[in-house]
């Protein structure tokens, strides 16, 4: 009876445990990118000018504009530090103040599809002004779409976390009204925005 070629049968066990460890690698792999998706991320956010009809919206008669709806009156660009984060198939946006605390009220939230990256985010609010020239104090309806896409740009060390970029257009709408909300609508403006930016390697 011949002997069984040992040097043969190593072999094999080193291959079929190698397979193993790059089996497991793999499927680690597909299974993290998700998940360093959440972070803070630096976002260009550049809105359109904004069009109002039937009619043009009444000044406002106080100089403190956070009493009013952020309406642009010209093509604006800022940079947000915004928080991104991604809670089971959903994602949210949330920009951070100056002094780097959350805005909630500003926040996007919305569905996330993992396999493409892409999310959907709204926002639907109500808030009522400060008076407006005319005699003015609207009520105001905002809604915001926004289609975002996350994709992957490469990996850092250590720990080889993935790092992302976000793109993103958006379209917003003000109905404002006379009375409360459920008054006669007096102008709605409407405006687009884009979003670009990219969560920092850490």
């Amino acid at each position: 009876m011949s002997k069984p070629n040992r040097t043969a049968y190593g072999l094999s066990v080193i291959i079929l445990l190698a397979a193993i460890v790059t089996s497991g690698c793999r499927s680690a792999t597909s299974q993290d990118p998700v998940s360093f998706l959440p972070g803070r991320y630096t976002i260009n956010w550049a809105r359109t000018t904004a069009t109002c009809t039937p009619q043009q919206l009444p000044a406002p008669l106080s100089g403190d504009t956070s009493q009013y709806a952020d309406v642009p009156q010209t093509a604006t660009t800022a940079q947000v530090i915004t928080e991104v984060a991604q809670p089971a198939d959903s994602v949210s946006l949330v920009p951070l103040s100056a002094s780097g605390s959350q805005m909630p009220t500003l926040a996007l939230a919305g569905r996330f599809e993992k396999t493409t990256g892409l999310g959907v985010l709204v926002r639907s609010t109500f808030r009522t002004e400060g008076p407006r020239t005319g005699g003015h104090n609207f009520a105001v309806a905002e809604t915001r779409i926004d289609s975002v896409t996350f994709v992957p740009q490469f990996e850092t060390a250590p720990g080889n976390q993935i790092q992302y970029a976000l793109f993103g257009h958006g379209s917003v709408t003000l109905t404002f009204r006379d009375n409360g909300v459920s008054g006669l609508a007096f102008t709605t403006c409407t405006f687009t925005e884009n979003l670009s930016g990219a969560k920092p390697p850490t």
